[in-house]
């Protein structure tokens, strides 16, 4: 099983999609569209997950999400948990949660039977969204 990898960055001002990271011995720069150099440590890079949302969005880390599941909706972010991506569900129906529920080997399948059947939606990112996930 191959995963694409390729990531995104915020620069506190908008989203880019990153088209290849230079690495040199003082700094690591990323190259945006072919034109637009950031220095990484103006910037916050999420890599991709490898995952599609319902609606056939891709999937990042810091993307903040919705899903239908024993009959409420929660709310979370994507994260790097414990070497696999997990969602941090922060929202469930009306009560605050703190706990993370674990994606296996790529595939939608945490340890509360959450699948891409459910209705999971990227709904915003941390960055550009952070109000979705307060309570």
């Amino acid at each position: 099983m191959t995963r694409e990898i390729k990531f995104r960055a915020w620069d506190g001002f908008g989203m880019y999609d990153v088209g290849s990271l230079i690495f040199s011995v003082e700094k690591v720069e990323l190259v945006s569209h072919n034109e637009y150099i950031l220095d990484m440590n103006d910037i916050k890079l999420m890599q991709f997950t490898g995952l599609k949302d319902s609606k056939g969005v891709e999937i990042y880390e810091g993307d903040i999400c919705k899903y239908w599941m024993d009959g409420r909706w929660k709310v979370g972010s994507i994260t790097w948990e414990r070497g696999g991506w997990a969602i941090h569900v922060v929202k469930y129906g009306d009560k605050v949660l703190d706990v993370v529920l674990h994606f296996q080997s790529f595939i939608p399948m945490p340890v509360s039977h959450i699948t891409m059947q459910d209705q999971f939606e990227v709904i915003g990112d941390i960055y550009e969204n952070p109000e979705l996930l307060s309570v």
